[in-house]
């Protein structure tokens, strides 16, 4: 949002509001969402200087927080970064090693919560077989019919359903 067709100039003064704003919060989250945005800037206007710093500032405030998606989501770009303008760094290993690790662990999550999230679908329409182990067997139609019942409801409010920043940012 803070970068929608704007300068780079533009993007590092929204930026520097948001970062104003998370320090008067004390909000670290906030904080690890502007540096981002400010590092996805300095990409596409290739300020190699200016990526990296900003994605690892965005990447520790997240690893603080654990928020793994969200860490994972920074270590991609960071990776993606280093990879556009060719940098190498000692911690390069360090980077991959944590990035296959949180794609493990949050893959593992995603997986467990899908499973839940099917079974009491099929408790909820009176079965009791486990959906996961009859989808091999099955055609998949029925998994995707249990799976369309758990998609969340929109807001009334008729605001649209929260994205991602990697979402708003492909949308640009």
């Amino acid at each position: 949002v803070a970068k929608a067709g704007q300068k780079w100039t533009d993007v590092q003064s929204n930026t520097e509001q948001a970062l104003q704003l998370a320090e008067q919060l004390k909000n670290s989250q906030l904080a690890g969402l502007a540096h981002e945005l400010r590092g996805l800037a300095a990409i596409d206007a290739n300020e190699a200087e200016t990526a990296e710093p900003e994605l690892q500032l965005s990447y520790q405030s997240f690893r603080q927080l654990r928020l793994a998606r969200d860490e994972l989501r920074v270590l991609r770009e960071l990776a993606t970064a280093r990879l556009k303008f060719q940098r190498q760094s000692a911690d390069w290993a360090e980077l991959v090693q944590r990035m296959l690790q949180l794609e493990a662990s949050v893959t593992s999550r995603d997986r467990a919560l899908a499973r839940k999230l099917l079974l009491a679908v099929k408790r909820e329409r009176g079965g009791t077989s486990d959906p996961i182990k009859a989808s091999g067997e099955q055609n998949t139609g029925g998994l995707r019919a249990a799976l369309s019942l758990t998609r969340p409801e929109p807001p009334r409010s008729g605001l649209p359903l929260p994205l991602g920043i990697a979402d708003v940012w492909e949308a640009r």
